[in-house]
């Protein structure tokens, strides 16, 4: 019995080699799985270009390719000279290929990238001056482009299909505008600038005409609580993006806190009682992907 077991393992790892062998020498070069395998496995650098294209063969996306047809977005990624290549080339390669137009905002022109330059400096106390420049030029350039115009930083994700379906319900010429909502600071409240957040065309032309009428200025250094201060002096409305069962669709925290239920961090914008939910109900939202999932920031 003893010599049969050891029979059997040396037949086995000689099986085990063979078919190894078998696998790596003898299949065409050309097929789709060993060229996958031999990419991840050496590590190539330029594995993007042949890796075989992710297909799941029963899914329909006859919804997704209507709302792409009849809701426009425009995507606006806030981004600097020293981000491109670290966060901002991943943006560009990922979700905001599923956008109509893009265009990635920074401090200086990159025609390489390419940016557009905002001739603004560098620097958080910068990026409501950022924000009113990038929305003038969209609205100088783009304006009948689109009808919606995400606003995002260029370390959010978000599933455009899932934006289209929550937009289609509504008019681009209605004044309103989405997000994930924070109470305090704004009566009607104020949507995370880290979440992302999407302005009707409306809502677009009221803000850029409000800062050549002067009733919108600079008002504070802090991106979204300016403008959402300013939204709300426009009668813009700040909506309510939450799905069928009241679940956020835009998420303001890291993954590691709604997948694991970590509390909120100390220093998190809107924590407690000030979001439009408890944060401990938003899990529930990230574990049913991918129909209420919209946006989330990596952290």
């Amino acid at each position: 019995m003893k010599y049969l077991t050891i029979l059997c393992f040396i037949g086995g790892l000689w099986s085990g080699f063979h078919l190894i062998d078998l696998c790596l020498n003898h299949i065409p070069e050309n097929t789709d799985w060993r060229t996958a395998f031999l990419s991840n496995y050496l590590n190539v650098t330029s594995k993007a270009a042949i890796m075989p294209r992710h297909s799941h063969p029963d899914e329909d996306r006859g919804q997704a390719v209507a709302l792409s047809k009849k809701v426009r977005i425009l995507c606006w990624v806030m981004t600097a000279p020293n981000n491109l290549q670290s966060r901002a080339q991943h943006t560009r390669n990922t979700w905001t290929r599923h956008c109509d137009t893009v265009l990635f905002m920074s401090s200086v022109a990159d025609p390489d990238f390419p940016t557009v330059g905002l001739n603004v400096t560098e620097g958080r106390d910068q990026l409501y001056w950022k924000t009113i420049r990038a929305f003038q030029y969209i609205h100088r350039h783009h304006l009948h482009r689109a009808d919606w115009f995400l606003k995002a930083d260029d370390d959010t994700f978000v599933v455009l299909e899932n934006l289209r379906f929550l937009l289609a319900n509504h008019d681009r010429d209605e004044p309103v505008y989405f997000g994930r909502r924070f109470h305090p600071f704004v009566r009607q409240g104020y949507m995370s600038g880290g979440a992302g957040y999407v302005l009707s065309r409306e809502a677009l032309r009221r803000f850029v005409d409000a800062f050549g009428a002067g009733r919108c200025g600079h008002s504070s250094s802090v991106e979204d609580v300016a403008l959402g201060t300013c939204m709300e002096a426009l009668s813009v409305r700040a909506g309510d993006s939450r799905d069928r069962n009241k679940r956020e669709t835009f998420h303001a925290f890291p993954p590691d806190h709604y997948v694991v239920r970590k509390a909120p961090r100390t220093n998190a914008p809107g924590t407690g009682a000030t979001t439009t939910t408890p944060p401990r109900k938003v899990p529930a939202a990230v574990r049913t992907l991918p129909s209420p999932f919209t946006t989330c920031r990596p952290g």
